[in-house]
């Protein structure tokens, strides 16, 4: 009898049972073998288990050799660095203060003028951010200077976390493989200053600060340059050139490794409700003075920001090859993206980036970058201003101009109408609504609220009938879009509100698609002198031209009809020469705007975010009652008669 071969083609423990007695079956010695209840079976089963375990193991191993399939995060983490990327560390806060000193304890004015009077850098800052308390130091030398009688240091700028110091001894004789480990986990890495003596007792070499390197094509044989990795402990570690790519330090050189370990996104926030009298930091190093967070463009406090923890696996596995790509250099939009999501990602929720060639109007030589924060709406100036700053001063283009801009919003307003069978569900009408709209809610989470993310009408029905099926019988839904404009109240000033979709206009002269919150606008058919401010509204007249108008008994009276233009086809909004005097004292900071669309599927174009609030969404939901009988499956409504 021929022998068959052994099937090795499944690896599953069962397969591998079956193909092993089918191979001894086939030999003479085993033709008639009763496997089952015999102790060969027994046999049998520790041969198919061991071969699965190998199997498993050997196709875990292969699948933690590339980056798309490993899942440990030494894996990962040894894979990027062949593509020589360094994961992100703890980031930590920054705040920007004035430090005022009080008479009491005033620097001299001679002092002032001798140029001898600064915050130094590394003095101490207390942080309040509800029960916690969190250290913050100041970077730089800061000079204090007299305004009148009063004492100021302006602009500090201070970063949560404590400066720590470690030193090596170089001694590559007795340990040629020496590694200088910095042995914090929460270290941040942007903090980190490297200096090199020529011996624990000549300290000559100290002053000199060695920098991590970027671009090897910069650096020669005696570059005082260091390399940074993340080992597989998760720990962050040093290492020099070999002399030939950056200078090598001698045996027993002290190596001196300064850097500074933090909280992370724990300290962000710290002054988000500062006001004159409420302040958050203190200046620790002198009692008697007092520190205010810098007042914004918008007349706010700007809070703590940038802290952040280290990179997650899943991140590294998706930026490292894109970072690769980008090269650390700005060039196309994609390589900003890579970089501003690996450097600034975990303080940013969404990140857009588009060539000033795709600008509506075009503006070349300029890259827009717009960036969706978390936990706010939009980046302050001084966050802006770091970016640029810390970011991408380094890797941009110089001929190309970076400018970040605020996310442009456009909110969608629901009026959800929904049929529902009272023999499918148990919940009260009320608590059905409720339930339906907080589902929406959710969906508006999950699905929009980011760049690049549209809204279509038919993928939301399937949501709720998915989710609430059989109960939903239908489901229609009325949407508005709304923008919200900032005006200046004290400059006449032109606006464009652009809704970016296509506007409901079925023909010339229709009735009004476009309205607005209240604001304070100046009457213009007043007789009175001066003429008085009035509350107001706007509408469109049908043709394409914008008005304002007021409300007397009930009636729109138009103090003027040409205040701007429509274009429905585009939905852009222009309003001319516009000056509100005051706003609803509902809003108090903007005017709303609606348009109703033509279409339910809205686009997100360009830097737009579409945003779901749940005090935009209207559910309300129609009982109908059905009489089944056993032989439709389906049932007909009731109408009291059949």
């Amino acid at each position: 009898m021929a022998t068959t071969n052994l099937k090795i083609d499944g690896l599953d423990f069962d397969d591998i049972k079956q193909n092993l007695k089918l191979y001894l079956q086939s030999q003479n010695q085993f033709k008639d073998y009763d496997f089952e209840g015999s102790g060969l079976n027994i046999l049998l089963d520790v041969l198919a288990y061991n071969t699965h375990y190998q199997s498993y193991y050997a196709n875990m191993v292969a699948n933690e050799t590339f980056l798309d399939s490993a899942l440990l995060q030494p894996s990962v983490v040894s894979i990027a660095k062949h593509l020589n990327y360094v994961p992100k560390s703890y980031r930590s806060a920054i705040a920007y203060v004035d430090v005022e000193f009080l008479n009491a304890n005033s620097p001299t004015i001679q002092s002032i003028s001798n140029g001898t009077e600064f915050i130094p850098a590394g003095s101490r800052f207390t942080g309040t951010l509800g029960s916690q308390t969190f250290i913050f130091t100041s970077t730089q030398n800061v000079k204090v200077e007299a305004e009148g009688t009063r004492y100021f240091a302006r602009n500090v700028e201070i970063k949560e976390g404590s400066v720590k110091t470690i030193t090596y001894v170089y001694d590559p004789n007795s340990n040629i493989d020496q590694k200088f480990i910095i042995p914090e986990v929460n270290v941040d890495t942007t903090s980190i200053e490297v200096r090199v003596s020529y011996s624990i007792n000549n300290t000559s070499g100290i002053e000199t600060l060695w920098t991590l390197v970027n671009d090897i094509n910069k650096v020669g044989s005696d570059s005082k340059v260091y390399f940074l990795q993340f080992n597989s402990t998760g720990q962050y570690e040093i290492y020099f050139g070999d002399g030939i790519i950056g200078q090598q330090p001698l045996p027993g050189n002290v190596i001196s490794i300064f850097y500074r370990t933090c909280s992370g996104s724990l300290a962000n926030g710290i002054g988000k409700n500062d006001s004159s009298t409420i302040r958050s930091f203190r200046y620790a190093e002198r009692m008697s003075s007092q520190t205010t967070l810098l007042l914004g463009s918008d007349g706010k406090y700007s809070s703590s920001f940038g802290g952040s923890e280290t990179e997650t696996t899943q991140s590294i596995k998706y930026y490292a090859p894109r970072n690769y790509q980008a090269q650390e250099r700005a060039v196309t939009a994609e390589d900003y993206r890579a970089i501003l999501s690996k450097d600034y990602g975990e303080q940013a929720e969404s990140v857009f980036v588009w060539g000033g060639e795709d600008n509506d109007p075009p503006i070349y030589g300029k890259v827009f970058l717009s960036i969706k924060p978390k936990n706010a709406t939009r980046l302050t100036q001084l966050q802006k201003l770091a970016i640029a700053k810390n970011i991408l001063k380094e890797k941009n283009l110089v001929s190309i101009i970076p400018e970040v801009v605020d996310p442009d919003y456009l909110y969608l307003v629901l009026d959800i109408n929904i049929k529902y069978n009272t023999a499918k569900t148990t919940l009260a009408k009320e608590t059905l609504e409720q339930n339906i709209k907080n589902l929406i809610y959710i969906y508006g989470i999950d699905n929009i609220g980011k760049f690049d993310r549209d809204f279509n009408e038919s993928l939301f029905v399937s949501h709720i009938n998915t989710n609430y099926n059989p109960p939903v019988i239908s489901c229609n839904i009325d949407l508005t879009l709304k923008k919200k404009l900032e005006p200046n109240l004290t400059t006449i000033t032109n606006y464009t509100i652009n809704f970016d979709n296509e506007l409901y206009h079925p023909i010339d002269g229709y009735t009004p698609i476009l309205t607005s919150s209240i604001f304070g606008y100046q009457d213009a058919t007043s007789t009175a002198s001066p003429k008085p401010n009035v509350d107001a509204y706007i509408d469109d007249d049908g043709y394409g031209k914008v008005r304002i108008y007021k409300l007397v008994g009930g009636s729109k009276i138009y103090i003027n009809e040409n205040a701007g233009t429509i274009d429905y086809t585009t939905g852009k909004v222009t309003l001319s020469n516009f000056v509100p005097q005051y706003l609803s004292p509902e809003t108090q900071t903007d005017i709303t705007f609606s348009a109703i669309p033509k279409e339910n599927d809205v686009l997100a174009r360009r830097n737009q975010i579409l945003i779901l609030n749940l005090e935009d969404i209207t559910v309300t939901c129609s009982p109908q009652t059905f009489r089944y009988d056993p032989y439709s499956a389906s049932g007909s409504p009731f109408n009291g008669t059949n």
